[in-house]
């Protein structure tokens, strides 16, 4: 794609894969609400987990 990471962006729907990726290789990435409610089991594991996360992480913005 010959693409430098300054020019590029990841758009995904879960923090461990897709924006933890994206961050890791130092790319632009944003979060989005999930298009679909059928998931795998392990996936609906994960986004309870990501859930806490997000809630702990606006609680902290909120106080700072």
């Amino acid at each position: 794609m010959n693409s430098v990471p300054a020019n590029t962006a990841v758009i995904g729907d879960q923090i461990f894969t897709d924006v933890l990726g994206g961050n890791r290789l130092g790319l632009y990435t944003i979060l989005v609400a999930p298009i679909s409610d059928k998931e795998f089991i392990w996936t609906r594991i994960i986004r309870k987990l990501e859930r806490h996360i997000l809630k702990k992480h606006n609680h902290f913005n909120k106080e700072h």
